[in-house]
């Protein structure tokens, strides 16, 4: 086990956090994309609380044989750790338009996740997923 997937391992641990992964389909995943990837359905339980989401894989992890399916770390460094802020903080500091239809739905996946997040977990624990790099 590499140190990545070491640190991922030890903040599910810590956490008492559970992680599931899924494969769902081949498909486009992101908005407007036109390539297809591996969807999976990735899972993380924490007590009574869950948080479920899809997560795409990149092209490349996609096409390889036999399927390489997303890691905790993959999915734990991938995951919204800050208050998104108000849409056009968010497309100042990502650099979307605030005129674009996209960016406003980029911004409520992204500001969905964080509540997620902020939900399955304490301050002290984003602040241990912050660490994971």
């Amino acid at each position: 086990m590499n140190n990545y997937d070491q640190q991922a391992a030890d903040f599910l641990e810590k956490t008492g956090t559970t992680f599931h992964c899924e494969y769902l389909k081949y498909d486009t995943h992101f908005i407007g994309e036109t390539k297809e990837r591996d969807i999976y359905k990735i899972c993380l339980k924490k007590g009574r609380k869950r948080y479920t989401l899809r997560f795409g894989a990149s092209i490349r992890d996609s096409r390889s044989y036999p399927k390489n399916p997303p890691t905790p770390y993959r999915i734990l460094a991938a995951l919204t750790k800050y208050d998104p802020g108000e849409f056009e903080d968010f497309c100042t500091d990502c650099g979307y338009n605030e005129d674009s239809r996209n960016a406003e739905k980029i911004y409520k996946a992204v500001k969905k996740e964080w509540q997620n997040v902020n939900r399955l977990f304490s301050e002290n624990e984003i602040e241990m997923l912050r660490e994971i790099q």
